[in-house]
């Protein structure tokens, strides 16, 4: 126990303290402090110097106080006390005045104008004190730099004084004062005013100083992810689109941004985040753009076109699963997904098609496969798994020209009975379709799978190139084969790796996921392959039971949305949009904003629709039901050589 005397008009008062000594060394300055300078605080490891803010611009904006207090290599102390009222208004009056008798004493105009402005800024102010109950802040704002030299010191001090006097603000470092100014980091406002240097703080509205919120930090950092960003607050962006927690449940993204805004540099990051956590990556590429980057990753590149192979399209894959738990193949619900996707692709081949087309074709093409030995209608689950039906080696399945032979034979068996008229055009359409498919496609569409197996190749992109060059139905047909394709893969996958986790095998980070890139999503996603959209829409609700997620990336939601649709087609559009949970909106025109506004509904603000106008190349408006940052996409010079063109 010590004692500390202190002295008042000749009387001795004796205060009793306790002092930790072992906790004051703990907090005192390595290698001492002295308070001999002028203008600085000298310290064992170098110089300290304190920025005062002595007077703020009329008008500040909303946050103004981030442009001050959130500074690198700085340390801000705002002390903050209320004004006691009769002191504001007794402030207030005499400050009227002062400026009521500059509006008639100045000499200029200009002097004349600038004490007229600041007497309506007061009067504002005492309205509000006196109606609204306006509370004036008197606060004192301290920025304290630090640098191992005086020449250093000095020129951060300069910097951050040329800055702020930029922005209007006055501030100063105040000679001979630097211990007080020291001590207020450590001692109340209340014995401050007591120091020898006290001075009067600046009077700002409660309402002002509420508005300069700087405490608006953002940043992100998934336990799992990679840093793919730095938010507008300075703030780390580490991100994992497989992160799940109450909020984050499943992993479908889209990417939308006006050409070279960097669309095409996010999603590169992206994928070599996944292929760095040996996740399956599956993508589509029109211009070769990831070539570079595939090779690198020992990955593969196959065209769509019948060049590298064929894609039976009667070939039956796995596709649907049993129970909640997606742990067994479904053989009948795949068989039935089946004969709707290639009655899907038989409506991209004809697009005239009627229901009733459709119908005909469905009932051809099921009893095709009864007549192959494929599909029995009164056939048990048990019978089914015999047969196998699904995942059967490729030569196993029936070609398109075979099912054309059936469906001739069996339009003459049918004609030879005697059939309407409406039904004989109904088969010559369906049979003009297959014929058309057989000889004018069959390089694509006529024989057994060739393609060779890339089920367990890491990374696979479809180069679409060269089928861009085809029909437009021929090229929206083949890539929605693939695409199935594709799902069967991550299916197969997702279901094995749910068994590991479930075993206790593996966790859930350690699992090995599929992601699935489309770019240029609108050439799929549009009003004009609705039939396709609701198979698309099915993907994306049931990839997250197999650990998979696709990536879709377009100009702006006008490429997959345009003017004119009715409600009905805009809603099946619609809800590719609200199925994606991770949203990256970059830099768009102003007159995109009305549709994405009825896309993205209430998901952003009237201002933050704004900023989507005014964001540069590489910048971002990040969303999910979680978050929500403006974002500086960043990737270094080595990932901008290694993505060459379109980055």
């Amino acid at each position: 126990m010590k004692k500390l005397w202190k002295r008042k008009k000749g009387q001795q008062i004796e205060k009793k303290v306790n002092v930790d000594n072992a906790f004051l060394a703990s907090l005192a300055p390595e290698g001492g402090i002295t308070f001999r300078e002028d203008r600085y605080v000298k310290t064992g490891s170098g110089y300290e110097a304190c920025i005062h803010i002595i007077d703020t611009p009329v008008n500040v904006g909303q946050y103004w106080l981030a442009d001050i207090i959130n500074r690198d290599d700085t340390v801000v102390v705002m002390d903050v006390v209320s004004e006691n009222r009769a002191v504001t208004l007794k402030k207030l009056k005499k400050a009227m005045s002062e400026q009521q008798a500059r509006t008639h004493e100045e000499r200029t105009i200009q002097e004349k104008y600038t004490a007229k402005y600041e007497l309506d800024v007061l009067e504002d102010l005492n309205r509000q004190i006196a109606e609204q109950g306006e509370i004036i802040k008197e606060v004192h704002i301290r920025i304290f730099v630090a640098a191992s030299d005086r020449e250093t010191l000095d020129k951060k001090v300069g910097v951050i004084q040329e800055d702020l006097d930029g922005r209007s603000f006055r501030s100063s470092v105040f000679l001979f004062e630097e211990k007080d100014e020291w001590l207020s980091k450590i001692i109340p406002i209340d014995e401050q005013k007591k120091l020898p240097s006290k001075r009067p703080g600046k009077g700002i509205p409660a309402s002002t100083l509420g508005a300069g919120y700087f405490l608006d930090h953002t940043f992100l950092n998934d336990p799992t992810g990679f840093p793919l960003a730095t938010t507008a607050t300075g703030g780390s962006f580490i991100w994992d689109l497989f992160t799940v927690n109450g909020k984050r449940t499943f992993f479908n993204i889209i990417v939308l941004g006006n050409m070279g805004m960097g669309k095409s540099t996010l999603l590169k990051l992206i994928e070599e985040d996944a292929y760095a956590k040996c996740y399956f990556v599956r993508g589509y590429d029109k211009v070769r753009d990831y070539e570079y980057l595939v090779n690198n990753q020992g990955g593969k590149y196959l065209a769509l076109d019948g060049t590298d192979g064929k894609l039976n399209p009667l070939q039956i894959y796995a596709t649907a699963t049993k129970g909640e738990e997606a742990k067994e193949i479904d053989i009948s619900g795949s068989f039935q997904q089946h004969i709707s996707k290639v009655c899907t692709l038989f409506q991209f081949m004809s697009r005239d098609a009627t229901d009733s087309d459709i119908k005909v074709f469905e009932q051809l093409l099921t009893s095709f496969y009864i007549h192959k030995k494929l599909w029995g209608k009164q056939l048990s689950e048990a019978e089914l798994k015999q047969i196998g039906v699904v995942n059967l080696p490729p030569e196993s399945y029936p070609t398109m020209s075979e099912f054309l032979h059936y469906a001739e034979q069996v339009f003459h068996a049918q004609t030879q009975k005697g059939m309407s008229t409406n039904m004989q055009v109904m088969y010559e359409k369906v049979i003009l379709t297959l014929r058309n498919m057989v000889d004018s496609y069959g390089n694509v569409f006529d024989g057994i799978t060739t393609m060779r197996d890339f089920s367990e190749e890491q990374v696979v992109f479809f180069d679409i190139r060269g089928l861009s060059n085809m029909k437009q139905q021929v090229f929206h047909a083949q890539l929605y084969m693939s695409l199935t394709l594709i799902w069967n893969h991550a299916m197969q996958h997702g279901m094995r790796v749910k068994q590991m986790i479930e075993n206790g095998e593996i966790t859930f980070a350690e699992a090995i996921k599929t992601l699935i890139f489309i770019d240029e999503c609108h050439n799929l996603i549009n009003e004009s392959n609705l039939f396709a959209v609701e198979t698309i829409t099915n993907f994306q609700r049931e990839m997250r039971k197999f650990l998979a997620g696709i990536i879709f990336a377009t100009q702006s939601p006008n490429e997959m949305l345009p003017d004119g649709m009715d409600s009905s087609t805009q809603s099946k559009l619609r809800t590719v949009f609200n199925l994606t949970q991770y949203k990256f909106l970059m830099g768009m025109d102003s007159s995109v904003i009305p549709k994405l506004r009825s896309v993205m509904e209430e998901t952003f603000t009237q201002n933050e629709y704004e900023i989507i106008t005014s964001l540069d190349k590489g910048q971002a408006l990040y969303y999910d039901r979680e978050h929500k940052m403006l974002l500086d996409i960043e990737a270094t010079r080595e990932q901008l050589a290694r993505y060459k063109g379109g980055a």
